[in-house]
């Protein structure tokens, strides 16, 4: 449905994308920092970790996104008319 040129399925999608994208980098990360681990570097070891955490966030707020989303969809009267 469309409401204020706002395509609701479409935003849900690129929204879930997103979120998908996100995890796939906190993984990547995840996997970088246990690569890297060995060459003893305190300050690569907490960036790493910094930066999987930051992403967490952006997850999380992006879940949120969609769960008020989710709301105003469905709270959308669906209106037929004949013009």
């Amino acid at each position: 449905m469309c409401t204020h040129g706002v395509n609701y399925s479409q935003l849900k999608i690129s929204i879930h994308q997103l979120i998908e994208q996100g995890r796939l980098y906190g993984k990547s990360l995840e996997q970088w920092e246990h690569v890297t681990g060995h060459l003893g570097s305190e300050f690569l070891s907490e960036e790493l970790k910094k930066a999987q955490e930051d992403v967490a966030g952006v997850i999380s707020s992006l879940e949120s996104i969609l769960g008020e989303v989710n709301r105003l969809s469905r709270e959308e009267s669906v209106t037929i008319s004949s013009e």
